[in-house]
């Protein structure tokens, strides 16, 4: 049990980690010649949020508070903080996919973003893997 929460906790962290790294988010600029010109930035920067890319964004601040949670979850046992990690890190998966679902494609979605959505679906099934009797 405390394994799976010391788990949770090291991926969010290496989550959060990949994250502030420049090369998740994906922008993709025309130069004057019309020459598509790829430019990566972190997930906690706003160019992509201003460029109508939000995913990266709203990733990056659910992440951080999916820390927080796993944090509190491995001194304090709660059911409820597990459905909220749960749920959070769910979201999370789904709206770091967000760029590929909405029409962007794989041209705004690379390896460091298929890694993210990929520990945050790992953390999600940790959370959802905990029995109701190993939380109370």
């Amino acid at each position: 049990m405390i394994k799976r929460k010391i788990a949770m906790t090291a991926l969010s962290v290496l989550t959060i980690i990949l994250e502030l790294l420049p090369y998740g988010a994906i922008c993709i600029f025309m130069d004057d010649g019309g020459i598509e010109i790829r430019r990566t930035f972190s997930y906690f920067s706003l160019v992509p949020y201003g460029y109508a890319n939000f995913s990266p964004l709203i990733t990056a601040v659910l992440s951080c508070v999916i820390l927080v949670l796993c944090a509190i979850l491995c001194f304090r046992k709660s059911q409820k903080l597990n459905k909220a990690l749960a749920t959070l890190s769910g979201l999370a998966a789904v709206i770091s996919f967000m760029p590929f679902f909405i029409g962007f494609g794989f041209r705004f979605y690379g390896v460091f973003a298929a890694v993210i959505t990929a520990l945050l679906a790992v953390i999600f099934i940790l959370a959802l893997s905990l029995k109701k009797r190993e939380i109370v």
